[in-house]
């Protein structure tokens, strides 16, 4: 999305609790929310916070911008399972893998 500033403020119109954004690495500006199912819901930004120029919202969409589905993240247990299906059933494609280390080393 264009503004992740914009959406956060009118998500808090709406009652909808949702993280502050923040620089993630160089990875992006973004923060995060929850469905009502608990699943996490990740609003990331076209460019860098730094990059950042303003636009004129758009109030006709619910966060005062057009927003699109850029990336669907999948967390699994059973990471060969899960790749044989999304793979040979769905005929997805393996596009990225992230790997988190945590502060004491410890790959997650």
């Amino acid at each position: 999305m264009p503004d992740v500033m914009l959406a956060c403020k009118k998500l808090a119109e709406f009652d909808v609790e949702v993280s502050r954004p923040v620089q993630f690495r160089d990875i992006g500006f973004l923060c995060h929310l929850s469905d009502p199912d608990g699943f996490k819901i990740e609003l990331l930004q076209h460019v860098f916070e730094s990059n950042y120029k303003s636009f004129t919202p758009q109030m006709s969409f619910p966060l005062g911008q057009a927003c699109t589905l850029g990336q669907v993240t999948l967390r699994c247990s059973n990471i060969a399972a899960s790749l044989q299906f999304y793979q040979a059933t769905l005929e997805m494609r393996l596009l990225s893998v992230q790997v988190c280390v945590n502060i004491d080393g410890n790959v997650r």
